[in-house]
């Protein structure tokens, strides 16, 4: 639990509760309910090996981002309380040539990195949560656990994406150049990875259990339906 007290600093993009009904949302791939997005955020390090909170077979990835989902109709008090009332998406980034995936996120970035903007929020325009998607979405870790940020209440279930998503040299340098306000750097924002204490993770890679990463706003979805929803 100790690791659990430290201050860990974010940056983090939410508001998407303010969309209205083109608020997104995730569905199937073995989750019991409906899950509304409500923010997401960004784990690094200043070193390549050791800037995501989780590993797969041991490995460590330069970057992670967590797309943290509430149960749908509830609220976040409510779903901390619940086993059940949080569903995290987790994306592993790889360094790449490929910026597009985090390519909506540079705008916000650079302001973030002025001088005389540190500390204060940036604007991202017309983003679209499923950029950040790989494009194999059906191949997915599983199992159940907590926040990883304070305090790290046992009400998550973990999906953890097996295909890594792209970012640049330069997309990682921008975010470990992000500073405090008070102009220090943040080393590092990850939780150390934790024993599994009897948990079972679970693999799955069948399209029968293949998830629904619905954005309403998509023109596709708002002329076809939900068949859209599953973004390729």
């Amino acid at each position: 639990m100790e690791s659990c007290e430290l201050k860990i600093i974010l940056v983090t993009v939410s508001g998407m509760h303010q969309w209205g009904i083109n608020w997104p949302y995730i569905s199937g791939g073995g989750l019991k309910h409906n899950y509304q997005l409500v923010q997401f955020h960004i784990h690094w390090s200043q070193m390549n090996e050791n800037g995501s909170e989780h590993t797969i077979n041991g490995k460590h990835y330069p970057a992670e981002i967590h797309l943290l989902h509430i149960k749908a109709g509830q609220s976040m008090n409510d779903s901390l309380h619940q086993k059940d009332g949080i569903a995290v998406v987790s994306l592993l980034l790889n360094i790449g040539f490929n910026p597009t995936p985090l390519s909506s996120l540079d705008g916000a970035l650079r302001t973030m990195l002025l001088r005389f903007n540190k500390g204060r929020p940036a604007t991202i325009h017309a983003f679209r949560p499923h950029s950040l998607l790989p494009l194999n979405t059906e191949s997915f870790y599983r199992y159940e656990g907590s926040l990883t940020t304070p305090g790290c209440e046992e009400s998550v279930i973990w999906t953890i994406l097996s295909e890594p998503v792209s970012m640049t040299n330069i997309q990682l340098a921008q975010l470990r150049g992000t500073r405090l306000s008070v102009g220090s750097e943040i080393k590092d924002n990850t939780r150390p990875i934790q024993p599994l204490n009897g948990r079972s993770v679970l693999f799955n890679s069948s399209k029968k259990h293949s998830f629904n990463f619905c954005d309403p706003a998509n023109p596709l979805v708002k002329a076809f339906g939900q068949k859209f929803c599953q973004f390729k």
